[in-house]
């Protein structure tokens, strides 16, 4: 009875070992037999060589560097207003009129009486050199043309000023008035500004003060701007930190010669502290880890395999971070928070540029790939 036992455990414990060799090798190979990781090319950036900045972190709004409001010189009705909001105008250019129906007499009125006033005077300077007047009258005359002299010069300037004219080149952002308005001395006409460069104000901590200095480069990406990042020059520089909020307020200015840019929009960016012409860099988000442990993913021959990198200059402004070392030109890297990155992972690409990956990695593990460790 024993010996026949024997040989059905004997051969439970054999099929019980051969069981646990074949789960063994089966796991072994578990990354070449699992079905293809799909990745599209919004999953996937190029390693490229480009100009990388970095510094201290600036956001503020553009405002026109000459921004002029134009207030009535004078209380009389408007006869005409030649120029719409939007318009560009030169300097001197005849933005309004006003009627000059008791101005141009009044004017004509004073200058006549200035010159009878001074005749007046050289007369009795003739009379007292003669002794036939007294010297208080010589001063009474001179007294008299002084304050001819004065109302026709304000007569003169008001019918000078009943033409309004633009004090610098710019365009016409607002017009507050319209032919027939009486406006009173002082109240709004129009507000003129000059885009071809514009100001920006903004603020930086205590603790990055010697850092930013006047002529300090700014670079800025403008809120709904499609264009490239622009630049500007630190222009000036508080001289006080706010005790209160402890930032040091800076101002800067922006060329904008091409008028493409407009005063109010939003901008943000960095005063230039690091730049690096020909940096190898990558998206923010392809450099994963922490610390110094980081590491990058790459897809070659439709395979992923882990980098491990050293960074440098970080440039939030293009979304981009400078590897020093672990990465070549041209390599293909993983962006995103994507699960299932395991090194040697087969990978298929999707949408324009992943033809030739496609060739490679679609072939699904054969049978000598699974058994083959």
């Amino acid at each position: 009875m024993t010996s026949r036992l024997s040989i059905p455990i004997a051969a439970l414990f054999a099929g019980l070992l051969l069981t646990s060799c074949g789960h063994g090798g089966s796991s072994s190979s578990g990354v070449d037999a699992a079905t293809p990781l799909r990745l599209s090319d919004a999953d996937l950036a190029s390693a490229e060589l480009i100009e990388l900045t970095a510094g201290v972190p600036v956001s503020g709004t553009l405002q026109p560097a000459v921004d002029v409001n134009i207030t009535a010189p004078l209380t009389e009705v408007i006869e005409s207003v030649p120029v719409r909001e939007g318009q560009s105008v030169a300097r001197g250019a005849v933005l309004a009129r006003f009627r000059t129906g008791t101005l141009a007499p009044a004017a004509a009125s004073a200058r006549a009486a200035l010159e009878m006033s001074r005749a007046d005077h050289e007369r009795y300077e003739n009379l007292y050199k003669a002794g036939a007047v007294a010297k208080r009258e010589v001063e009474a005359a001179l007294a008299n043309w002084r304050s001819a002299e004065a109302q026709a010069a304000h007569a003169n300037k008001q019918l000078e000023e009943s033409v309004v004219r633009a004090p610098v080149s710019g365009v016409v952002s607002q017009r507050f008035v319209e032919a027939g308005d009486r406006p009173a001395d002082g109240d709004p006409m129009f507000h003129v500004v000059n885009t071809s460069e514009l100001d920006f104000e903004a603020t930086v901590p205590s603790e990055t003060a010697l850092r930013v200095r006047p002529g300090s480069t700014v670079r800025l990406s403008v809120s709904g701007w499609s264009g490239a990042p622009i630049e500007g020059k630190v222009a000036r520089v508080n001289a006080a930190v706010d005790p209160a909020t402890r930032q040091l307020k800076i101002y800067v200015r922006v060329p904008n010669a091409n008028g493409k840019l407009v005063g109010g929009l939003y901008a943000s960016g960095a005063v230039v502290t690091e730049r690096v012409e020909r940096a190898l860099a990558v998206p923010l988000a392809a450099v994963r880890g922490d610390g110094d442990s980081l590491w990058v993913m790459t897809v070659a021959n439709g395979t992923l395999a882990r980098h491990a990198v050293r960074t440098g200059v970080r440039d939030e402004a293009q979304d981009r971070v400078e590897i020093v070392s672990g990465l070549a030109a041209g390599a293909r890297v993983v962006i995103g928070p994507l699960g299932g990155l395991i090194p040697g992972a087969r990978v298929t690409l999707s949408g324009v540029g992943g033809d030739a990956a496609d060739s490679n990695a679609a072939q699904p593990a054969g049978p000598a790939a699974a058994g083959g460790h």
